[in-house]
């Protein structure tokens, strides 16, 4: 299958995506407090906004380390 071709994976939640990608729901909630386009009306994810949000330039690694 092309890459090219392939739909941007979108979850229905933050808890559904947390689960799937191993994302931390913290991370989750960060990104969408800070105006992540990421977020879609009735809490749906897009995968690819988020990544380039949480890789994105300027960002440190340990922004999105979580304690535990």
């Amino acid at each position: 299958m092309d890459v090219f071709m392939m739909r941007e994976p979108v979850f229905g939640s933050m808890n559904q995506c947390a689960a799937t990608t191993g994302i931390p729901l913290s991370t989750l909630k960060r990104a969408k407090r800070a105006g992540c386009a990421a977020f879609e009306t009735g809490n749906r994810v897009r995968l690819y906004p988020l990544l380039k949000w949480i890789h994105g330039p300027g960002r440190k690694p340990s922004e999105h380390v979580v304690d535990v």
